[in-house]
């Protein structure tokens, strides 16, 4: 008998662990981004560049098991040139807890669109924008 209750302990006690475990390693993706705002270029520019599937990417971005491990969260910081024709030219990583989740961004950086950024006329310029990517683990 309390071989019995021992057993059923220890398996729910197994059970608890495990469930924890997965639900600490799915990463919730669907909040909505923080501020996403543009910076200046030598040229002013009237309208900022703006992302256009930026929900899409971060919904894309693969959680490193690694960080899933050490229980890392947070977020990569990013400082994006984007071109006359949306397209991202340059990336520099502002702020970044792990080089895992760095390199988990930059892999999908490249898929990123954006609006480009417009002059006093209207017509499309280069133009900086900041862009974060979040992390966060699930309980």
């Amino acid at each position: 008998m309390k071989t019995s209750k021992y057993i059923k302990t220890a398996v729910n006690l197994l059970l608890c662990i495990v469930l924890v475990t997965v639900a600490q390693a799915q990463a919730i993706s669907t909040e909505k981004p923080q501020k996403i705002y543009a910076t200046t270029t030598e040229d002013a520019f009237a309208v900022p560049p703006s992302p256009i599937n930026y929900i899409e990417i971060q919904n894309e971005i693969d959680y490193p098991i690694t960080c899933r491990k050490l229980g890392v969260e947070g977020k990569v910081v990013t400082k994006i040139l984007v071109c006359e024709k949306g397209n991202a030219k340059q990336v520099i990583f502002v702020e970044s807890l792990h080089p895992d989740l760095k390199l988990a961004c930059q892999e999908k950086i490249k898929d990123l669109k954006f609006k480009p950024a417009r002059d006093q006329d209207g017509n499309p310029t280069k133009g900086w924008v900041v862009v974060p990517f979040h992390f966060r683990l699930s309980i």
